[in-house]
């Protein structure tokens, strides 16, 4: 995560806010569209979620931008590999839309 600015680095958790058209990270994610740039999409892991893994490392969480992509879930958790295929086409919405 170090190699990347805070800005291109995203988190996922059901505690975060909502991600929502209107938010000033989604108009950023336009730009990215016109500029060669990478994001990192961060997930939690099956046994831990990212606050745990955060404090274990002894980061600080809110440096980032982290977003609930599945509001109204319905369930716990989402699997993993549900959540990152998600995600992707969320984000790809937003960027290439």
């Amino acid at each position: 995560m170090k190699k990347y600015k805070k800005l291109n680095v995203i988190l996922t958790s059901k505690n975060s806010e909502y991600f929502k058209i209107e938010s000033h990270f989604s108009n950023q994610l336009k730009n990215f569209r016109n500029i060669n740039t990478s994001i990192l999409i961060v997930f939690g892991s099956p046994q831990y979620g990212l606050k745990e893994i955060f404090d274990k490392e002894r980061s600080d969480i809110s440096k980032y931008y982290s977003f609930n992509f599945f509001p109204f879930q319905g369930t716990q958790t989402i699997r993993l590999e549900e959540s990152i295929f998600g995600v992707l086409s969320i984000l790809n919405n937003y960027i290439f839309a």
